[in-house]
């Protein structure tokens, strides 16, 4: 038993993180007490940890995938049943989801004047996101990773055709509303 710092509470040692640092290889508050400790900082400098991470992503990036891919391969259960979890919860997203993947299929595969030799074209000739100004490069998972991106969107009426594709960095394509109201520039050949 130990009393937390924080809360003043007397609580079981379970309830307190390890630190091989202090006495009682304790931290002195509980680990509820921590946690809020930690929402405040972060919401206090949630702008400056943020840039902070993805500097160090941005320079490790190698180490960084291969921890990602480690924690994949311990964890492959835990996601497997969180997926299945969260599908029987969210029904309705799912289908809905579904039925937008497979109306979009069916637009490509239809009505279409892409063909990849525009693709590499276009791609050669884009060197910087037409969003942000970012350079483009061709590292899988990269923040500037080239991305295909749909002028007006699939969902909203747009064609899979020349005129309205471009390549934008992975970030703005991530970004982008649904709805294509941000549209800022068409790609005319």
């Amino acid at each position: 038993m130990k009393v937390c710092s924080s809360c003043k509470v007397k609580k079981n040692l379970e309830e307190f993180y390890k630190d091989k640092s202090r006495e009682d290889g304790f931290y002195p508050q509980c680990k509820s007490c921590r946690r809020i400790y930690y929402k405040k900082y972060y919401t206090k400098n949630k702008e400056r940890i943020k840039k902070e991470t993805k500097n160090y992503k941005e320079k490790n990036i190698e180490r960084y995938k291969e921890l990602i891919s480690n924690w994949r391969k311990e964890n492959f259960e835990r996601n497997a049943n969180l997926k299945r979890e969260w599908v029987k919860k969210n029904k309705e997203k799912l289908s809905f989801s579904n039925i937008n993947t497979q109306n979009k299929r069916r637009v490509k595969q239809k009505y279409t004047d892409i063909n990849e030799e525009f693709l590499v074209e276009l791609k050669k000739n884009t060197k910087v996101c037409f969003l942000c100004n970012t350079i483009l490069n061709n590292i899988k998972n990269h923040p500037s990773q080239y991305n295909l991106d749909h002028i007006v969107p699939l969902n909203m009426g747009g064609e899979h055709i020349k005129n309205n594709v471009r390549y934008i960095c992975a970030n703005c394509n991530k970004r982008r509303p649904r709805d294509g109201s941000d549209i800022k520039m068409k790609v005319i050949i």
